[in-house]
Order: C-alpha cells, then structure tokens, then sequence
C-alpha cells in the first residue's frame, strides 16, 4: 500500500512537468521537482501506509484534476470533476479541489462565456461533495471534535502564526519555518497580482491548494504545538512550494530581475543541499520501521507493548479484523 502511494510522486512529478510552458528551462525545472519530492522531508509518509496514501495520494489527485480541467474538453472536464469528487475520500483536503476549480471558471467566464455550463457543474458537484463528506456521522465527529477555535484577535493570530509556521515547516525550526512561510506567501499574492494563473493554472491553483491545505493543518493543529505544525508527513506540501516558485519564476520572467551571474547553478546548488541534508531523517525512518515491527512482533501476547500507533486500541481492533478476514498476515520475526 506504501508503494500504491509513493507511485503517485511519480504522477505528480510527470504532470507537474508536462504542466510547464517554459519549454527551454523544462529540464532545468524538472531536476528542481524531482530534487523536491523525492528528498526525505516527508519520511513519516514512507513508514505509514496511511500517510503514504493520503498524503501522496491526495496531492495527485489535486494535480490530476487541474490537468484534466486544463486540458478544456469535455470529456477531460467531467473526468477532473469526477476526481475531485472521490478526491475526499483520499484525503479531507480533497474538499478543496472543487471550489478550487469553481474559482477557476470564475475566472474565465469573462473571457468565455460558454463556461457557464461547466461552473454551474463545478458548483452543483462541489455542493454534493460537501454534503455527501458530512452527511454521514464519523465524519462530523472527526471534523468537529478537531476543530476547538475560539474567535478572538489572540485565536486569528495564532492560526496565522501556526500557518506561516506549517508553510515552511520543512525547515523544521520555528523561525526559519515562519520566515520562509512569510515570503512564500507574500510571493503567492505577487503572483495572483501579475495574474500568473492565466500563464499556468496548473501550476498556480496547485500552489493554490497546497497552501490551503497548510491553513486546514494549523486550523486544526495550532493548539497541539509546533510539532503537530512541522510534522514530515506534511512535508510533501511545503517542500512542493520550492519547486512551483522556482517554476513561476522562470515562467514569468522574473529571474532576469534578480542579480546573479550563475542564478541557474546557484538555485540548483540550493536544492541539491537541501535533497541531501534531508538524508538526516533515514534514521528516523529506520528508528520507525523497528518501533512499529517491534510492536507487530508481540502484539497478541502476554504483557506486549501496544502497537506503535497514535491510537493502539483501535489499530489493534483493525488489525483483528484484518487478521480475521485474511487479508494481512503478523510478522512472527524481525530482520
């Protein structure tokens, strides 16, 4: 299931790259994607089936669906509407995939009005997707037993904070986490202000729901500390950002603005250092790996460790009914 997961880095790297209208910097920019999601940042995702899926597998599908809606026929607009739909069930986040794209129409419905058909779609579906996610009862506890804001000047600033905190949290420290989440999205406004998503939507609306899908994480985990805020499974998102920056730039012509000689090699120096520095979290993984064997091992026995998991009573319910019904078997040995 890991490596259901981790395939869709391959999807979203291939049509992040097709999605490129800079066609003489393409490889350039395809070297800085491949440097960004495939570096370790995000190793809890490569230790957790769950996270592997939904972390990897809703940024896919969020890439697919503005693909497909990109690509402005019908058949591939009703294909990212039906994506965007099942996209939920990947993952909450994928809630944003839809109005996402109802802003998109939005967009264009000045310069084309036969859009008119496809918004008014877009609408209706993303009205059924919200009420189908919530109608059913697990979903409304989870969701608002999450949510615990009180509004007040010091509540909105601290889910700002938090925001800022979760859109660099690669970097891993508090300040530098902030900083950078700061710039990134203060060049995200210079971006919607030189209209770059009539330039490259894809790219755009994907920069789009990747900080959207940061503001949902310090929504619901501002109040659990910076750990929750700079957790690696999210690292998939930040780390993105780097890359769709780069590829903004260059597409529209902001490099040539900037004073450096060498920018290109300087730029590919800057990702190479952070793709090897995040060789430090293989131990992590490794460390993971172990924890979670070692709880497999002697679940079931005489005074066992609970399962390593944030919640071992119901990972072992699961685990029973998996066992029961066939479909997993426990490793009696570790390597």
């Amino acid at each position: 299931i890991i490596a259901v997961g981790a395939s869709s880095l391959l999807g979203v790297t291939y049509l992040l790259y097709r999605s490129i209208v800079d066609i003489s910097n393409r490889n350039f920019l395809l070297c800085l994607l491949c440097l960004s999601i495939f570096s370790l940042f995000h190793w809890s995702n490569m230790a957790w089936a769950t996270s592997s899926v939904q972390n990897y597998g809703s940024l896919f599908s969020a890439v697919l669906t503005f693909y497909l809606f990109n690509r402005k026929t019908k058949i591939t607009v009703l294909l990212a509407i039906l994506v965007g739909l099942i996209s939920p069930y990947i993952n909450s986040s994928g809630l944003l995939i839809l109005p996402i794209l109802f802003i998109w129409s939005l967009t264009t419905l000045a310069r084309d009005r036969q859009n008119i058909k496809s918004l008014l779609l877009i609408l209706t579906a993303s009205i059924f997707s919200f009420f189908m996610f919530f109608y059913f009862p697990e979903n409304q506890l989870e969701i608002g037993s999450s949510l615990k804001l009180t509004i007040s000047i010091e509540s909105v600033l601290s889910v700002i904070k938090s925001y800022l905190i979760a859109t660099g949290g690669y970097l891993h420290f508090e300040i530098l986490a902030l900083l950078s989440g700061l710039i990134i999205n203060i060049y995200f406004v210079a971006l919607l202000v030189l209209r770059y998503f009539q330039k490259n939507p894809v790219i755009f609306y994907t920069f789009l729901y990747i900080l959207l899908s940061t503001m949902l994480i310090a929504l619901f985990r501002h109040e659990m500390g910076l750990k929750q805020l700079i957790a690696s499974r999210y690292q998939i998102f930040t780390i993105t950002l780097n890359a769709l920056v780069v590829i903004s730039l260059f597409e529209l012509g902001l490099e040539k603005l900037l004073p450096f000689r060498y920018l290109k090699q300087t730029i590919l120096s800057m990702f190479m250092a952070l793709y090897f520095s995040s060789f430090y979290y293989i131990s992590n993984l490794e460390n993971e790996k172990e924890r979670i064997l070692i709880g497999l091992h002697d679940w079931n026995t005489n005074d066992a460790p609970s399962l390593h998991h944030p919640q071992p009573e119901r990972a072992s319910e699961i685990l029973s009914l998996a066992v029961d019904a066939g479909i997993y078997s426990v490793p009696r040995a570790i390597d």
